[in-house]
């Protein structure tokens, strides 16, 4: 440092070269990404101070106004490129197709905190984690070792979300003869599979993916699909398009469950969620049978048109949102539940690790609180006072759908 201080005492000039060099030091180990997009947010800045003689014309200012414009186009570029360039370097695979873009990762060894018999914490080491990104949103993950982690029911379909509550607590597999348990599972969305872990043996798991590039991953680098013993087929191509199709062949599925989970990143599939399409899948489900879907969204409330589909078909409605529970690596998720099986709605009402959503003509007691603290503040509430509309009711049809009105920051 005391060769630089003389240095700069016997070339003035160099002065800013050193003032640059100090800053790079304090920088150095900040992503290239970050430092691109304040690169980019200076040149904004720079643009908008010049904005105004920008408008009248470029011969008051032009290197100025050219400056910026150029820190603003480099910098933004360079943060994009690097971004892009650090998630493939994360990634074991990458591929690019007309869907997006889909990234395979492997995260470091899963370690979580357990306890013996006498209550003595300890760490136990689970293994490594592979897996499937698409945009900033995981679509499921798998523990790669040979232990019996391999075969959990991780990320958004752990046992207590409301498809795991949907499959285990469907009457027919509750059936006290064993050969009255087996069931038909349906699922529109891939993934990388996990669904196909409640398969058993003389179960059918039937899986609705549009993008082939997914069934290729989830063979490929997952598990799912080969460890379980059910009968596990994959249909490629538009779910809705496929159900239809297969009506017209005659070849109704005669699903107990019917699990709709079709989210592209953060993307919503309208043409899914609409009348006539809910219509088309009771078709496909038997008169006993659930529909599961999951409307977790973290920009989306989905709840007013599940709420209105249900309505508009007389089905039991239940809301399960299942927590976080790290010990078993499942994520939280929210699931809605459309069925006119009664008995099945009634055990999945009391299960007690979930968040019954039930829809009420009259206002009871028990939920009282509740409504009151979805309401407005100064809003007076008595039991016995029509339902007020705390869960809005909205039916999405294949003539009209707005998600403007669903957006929920």
């Amino acid at each position: 440092m005391a060769a630089m201080k003389e240095s700069i005492s016997v070339w003035p000039w160099a002065q800013p070269l050193v003032f640059l060099a100090d800053v790079w030091a304090q920088v150095k180990d900040v992503s290239r990404p970050v430092l691109g997009a304040a690169a980019g947010v200076i040149g904004l800045i720079m643009l908008a101070g010049v904005g105004d003689r920008l408008r009248v014309s470029w011969g008051d200012r032009p290197a100025f106004g050219m400056a910026a414009i150029c820190v603003t186009v480099v910098g933004l570029a360079w943060a994009l490129i690097h971004h892009l360039n650090e998630a493939d370097r994360d990634s074991m695979y990458t591929i690019r197709n007309f869907y997006g873009v889909l990234h395979v990762e492997e995260s470091e060894d899963y370690v979580i905190t357990t306890y013996d018999d006498a209550g003595k914490a300890y760490d136990e080491d689970l293994g490594p984690q592979r897996k499937l990104v698409h945009g900033r949103i995981m679509h499921g993950h798998q523990f790669i070792t040979d232990g019996p982690q391999r075969r959990w029911h991780t990320s958004y379909y752990g046992r207590s979300s409301g498809v795991g509550i949907a499959i285990e607590e469907h009457p027919r597999r509750l059936d006290p003869d064993p050969a009255d348990q087996s069931m038909h599972i349906g699922c529109i969305g891939l993934g990388t599979g996990t669904l196909a872990t409640y398969g058993r043996a003389g179960d059918k798991v039937r899986m609705y993916e549009i993008n082939p590039a997914v069934e290729d991953i989830a063979r490929t680098w997952f598990h799912y699909l080969t460890d379980s013993p059910a009968d596990v087929k994959v249909v490629l191509g538009d779910a809705r398009v496929m159900l239809e199709r297969e009506l017209e062949r005659n070849e109704v599925q005669h699903f107990d469950v019917l699990a709709v989970d079709a989210f592209s990143s953060d993307a919503i599939p309208v043409h899914l969620l609409t009348k006539e399409c809910v219509e088309m899948y009771f078709k496909h489900i038997k008169p006993d049978g659930i529909l599961a879907l999951h409307i977790s969204n973290r920009f989306i409330d989905l709840k007013p048109v599940v709420y209105g589909l249900g309505r508009h078909f007389e089905c039991e409605i239940v809301y399960i949102s299942n927590r976080t529970d790290s010990s078993t690596a499942v994520s939280s998720s929210s699931w809605v539940l459309l069925t006119r099986n009664k008995e099945f709605a009634a055990a999945a009402n009391e299960h007690i690790d979930a968040e019954p959503w039930r829809v009420h003509k009259e206002v009871p007691s028990e939920f009282l609180e509740t409504i009151r603290g979805l309401r407005k503040a100064n809003a007076k509430l008595n039991v016995g006072d029509p339902n007020p509309d705390y869960v809005r009711s909205i039916l999405w049809t294949d003539d009209f759908a707005n998600l403007w009105d669903l957006l929920d920051f």
